[in-house]
Formats: structure tokens, C-alpha cells, sequence
């Protein structure tokens, strides 16, 4: 990266998608490079947890470098890349433990349990109501965006990874994670103000 990293950083925290796409370039390599050295054990997850590093960077993991060189920023950015490594294994570790416990699960005639219903939302009519009012909340804020913006969300709820809405798209795989985490933000605020209503 030619220029200074303190100066790409302030351009992705102002919402430069070039200087993002330029660092996700330039330090995504790095990570999978890291993670096949120390965590070669989860090989299958590396795509997902450097996808989620690059969300931390922009949510907050960039507000919080302190440095003013790459040379500082290389062991900043390669601790968040070995944090998320070990929040993968401790996640694939729960959803193993879960998976054995539910396995024999059975309802009462004989079929797999295959999900556990919400006892509160189909009884009572009000927890439907709300339901229904954040859906609501959600379908407009997303029309607050364009329509290549909404597919990302989309997308990404549906379980496609970075990688795979890059692809689809056509568009680099920094502006997937710069526009999924920007609808993000938005509907936690909208959320936060509608919980503030009640």
C-alpha cells in the first residue's frame, strides 16, 4: 500500500470504498497467509473469520489502532485476525456440543426434531404485532438504500459468504462488507429508537 496506512484508514473510516477495497487487498492475503500457519486446523472456517475481521475493522477495529505505521498496524490487524480464529473454534466447539445433545431428539411422533418453536410468538398476538412492526421497520429501511445495496444485505442473511456476493454482484468484496455493515449500523439505530418508544 503506497500510501501512509494513518491516511488510508481515515479514508475508510470516512467511507472511501477505494481506500477499503485497497486495504482489504492488501491485508486479506496476510490473514489467510496467518491462519494457515497457526490455525491450519480450521482451514474450512478461514473465508468466514477473515470476512468477520474485516466487519470488526469496520465497525470498530479501525477506530481503535492507535499506531501511525504498518509496521504497528500488521501486529494490530494480525491479534484481531487470531481473535476471531479462536471465537471459530470455541463457536464450532458449542455447535458441536449442541449437535450431540439434540441428536436422539425426537417429537412425540417419532420424527427428528428438526427446530424448537417460539411458545411466545404464535400464543400471543401481541409478540405477532411486534413481530410483524419490525418487519416492517426493516422492508423500509432497505428501501432507504439501492437496490445493489439491498441485495447485499439479502444475500448475506440468506448465508452467502463475502466471497460468493462478490461474484454475484460483480462488485469487490471490501464494498460487500462496507455496504452489509453500513445497513447493519442503520437498522441497530432505527432498532434502538423503536425500543426507546415502547
Amino acid at each position: 500500500m503506497a500510501e501512509d496506512i494513518v491516511i488510508t484508514i481515515q479514508r475508510c473510516l470516512a467511507g472511501d470504498e477505494d481506500a477499503w477495497n485497497a486495504l482489504h487487498r492488501e491485508y486479506s492475503w496476510i490473514a489467510m497467509a496467518f491462519l494457515r500457519w497457526k490455525f491450519p486446523d480450521v482451514v474450512n472456517d478461514h473465508d468466514d473469520i477473515i470476512q468477520k475481521v474485516f466487519t470488526r475493522l469496520l465497525s470498530a477495529g479501525l477506530k481503535s489502532f492507535k499506531g501511525t505505521t504498518k509496521y504497528e498496524f500488521l501486529p494490530y490487524f494480525k491479534t484481531i485476525v487470531k481473535n476471531e480464529a479462536l471465537r471459530s473454534i470455541e463457536e464450532r466447539k458449542r455447535r458441536k456440543t449442541v449437535s450431540l445433545h439434540n441428536e436422539n431428539s425426537e417429537n412425540e411422533d417419532g420424527s427428528p426434531m428438526t427446530d424448537i418453536p417460539d411458545p411466545h410468538v404464535g400464543s400471543r398476538p401481541d409478540r405477532r404485532a411486534e413481530a410483524q412492526e419490525l418487519l416492517a421497520l426493516i422492508a423500509a429501511t432497505l428501501k432507504e438504500y439501492a437496490l445493489v445495496d439491498q441485495e447485499v444485505f439479502l444475500l448475506k442473511k440468506r448465508g452467502y459468504r463475502d466471497r460468493e456476493i462478490s461474484a454475484i454482484l460483480d462488485i469487490p468484496m471490501g464494498t460487500v462488507a462496507v455496504k452489509y455493515t453500513r445497513i447493519k449500523s442503520r437498522l441497530r439505530e432505527k432498532f434502538d429508537d423503536h425500543g426507546s418508544d415502547h
